[in-house]
């Protein structure tokens, strides 16, 4: 299996879907919709990222 770097966009919005879950879930203020959902939101930004390093191009 060969990994390859993603593409910026991918790596940005990843890093960004992780940084909004965590704070989501530490953060009891955070707005509702992403404090219920601040698993499911880390969870995206992984897998993401993970894809970004399977697939080429993407």
């Amino acid at each position: 299996m060969k990994l390859t770097a993603p593409t910026k966009i991918v790596f940005i919005i990843s890093v960004c879907l992780l940084i909004v879950g965590i704070i989501a879930n530490y953060v009891p203020s955070f707005p509702d919709v992403l404090n219920n959902n601040a698993v499911l939101v880390t969870f995206a930004g992984g897998a993401l990222l993970s894809l970004g390093v399977l697939l080429k191009g993407f």
